[in-house]
Order: structure tokens, then C-alpha cells, then sequence
């Protein structure tokens, strides 16, 4: 609630439709409150519905640049992109550098729907994963068939407090920020 009116705002001025969801989505799943698995039902409707492009931004993330179209983050002839977040304290707190999705980048195709498809269909693994859907994400983009499928996109797009900040952040993360009231205090 507290991004909704700059994301409304920013949707607007490029021509994005702007689907805000509170609730649960997936409240009829086992485990449903583990992990962000709305999410990935939600891009996967999107691109069923024929959008050609898709961004997701989790809810502790935040547009700061509105002057860039979020399309252009997708640059390298990916599908699907994501930032990496990797920091000097993360192997000391037994934390993997990875690909972060709380925020995504998706241009429609078959081989996109694909992926988000079967990505979806890891969740019975995947609560047994400490890195939940995230952990599926990034093995699945390292895997052989998903090869042309995945790009990383430049820390900007999802620059996260304590994390990888740049100086020309389009989206600022604080995920992984704890406890709660911190993020909401960012």
C-alpha cells in the first residue's frame, strides 16, 4: 500500500496496465504462505493473456526513476532478467550469491511461458528449499534447457539496500531487510 499510488502513477504515464493484488492468491495450496508463489501465477496469467512484456515488483521494492521505461531493462536479448545480488557479507551468513526475483523482467514468448510454467510446478520441491521459489528460479536458469531463456540485468534495475546499490537506480529493493518494521521504515 505504501508503493501503490507512485506504481499506479508510473503505469499511467508509460501505458502499463497495473494489477495491484492484497491477499493471497494461493491460500488453497499447503504452505501457501511460504515463499512468493502469487507471483509467479500472476506473471504466468499475464502472459497467457497475451501481454508482450511483463515486469513484477515485489512489494518491498520500490520505482525511483521515472524517467525510464521499465521495457528497457531487458537489453541483452533475454527473456526473463533479474539482478544479481551478491555482497561481501553474504558468505559469512551462509547466503548464496543469486538472482533476485522479487523483481522481474519478462518479454512474452512461448519459451517464456514455458519457464514461468514449470517454474510453477517446482512448488512441491520448493517448500522444502530454504530459497523457496527464488531457489527453483536460479536452478532452473542454470540448467541446460533453459539456455537463451535468462539474462542478468544490471544491478540498477533492482538495486537493494545493504545488497548492490547504484547510483542510477530505475527500482530500489530492501529485500531481505528484517526485522519487518526496518523495511517499512526504509
Amino acid at each position: 500500500r505504501l508503493t501503490h499510488m507512485r506504481h499506479s502513477a508510473y503505469a499511467r504515464a508509460y501505458g502499463y496496465d497495473f494489477w495491484p493484488v492484497y491477499g493471497d492468491l494461493m491460500a488453497h495450496l499447503p504452505h501457501h504462505n511460504l515463499g512468493g508463489w502469487g507471483k509467479i501465477e500472476l506473471i504466468r496469467q499475464a502472459l497467457s493473456y497475451g501481454y508482450d512484456y511483463v515486469a513484477w515488483v515485489d512489494a518491498d521494492a520500490a520505482i525511483v526513476d521515472f524517467n525510464t521505461d521499465l521495457r528497457d531493462a531487458l537489453q541483452n536479448g533475454g527473456l526473463i532478467g533479474c539482478a544479481k545480488h551478491t555482497a561481501p557479507w553474504f558468505e559469512a551468513s551462509g547466503i548464496p550469491e543469486h538472482y533476485n526475483t522479487g523483481v522481474m523482467f519478462l518479454k512474452n514468448g512461448k519459451r517464456t511461458l514455458d519457464f514461468v510454467t514449470a517454474w510453477s510446478g517446482t512448488y512441491s520441491v520448493a517448500i522444502h528449499d530454504r530459497w523457496l521459489e527464488q531457489g527453483q528460479f536460479n536452478g532452473m536458469i542454470a540448467a541446460p534447457e533453459w539456455a537463451g531463456v535468462f539474462v542478468e540485468v544490471p544491478a540498477k534495475w533492482n538495486a537493494t539496500v545493504n545488497v548492490n546499490p547504484a547510483d542510477d537506480e530505475v527500482i530500489r529493493g530492501w529485500h531481505g531487510v528484517n526485522p519487518w518494521v526496518a523495511r517499512l521504515e526504509m
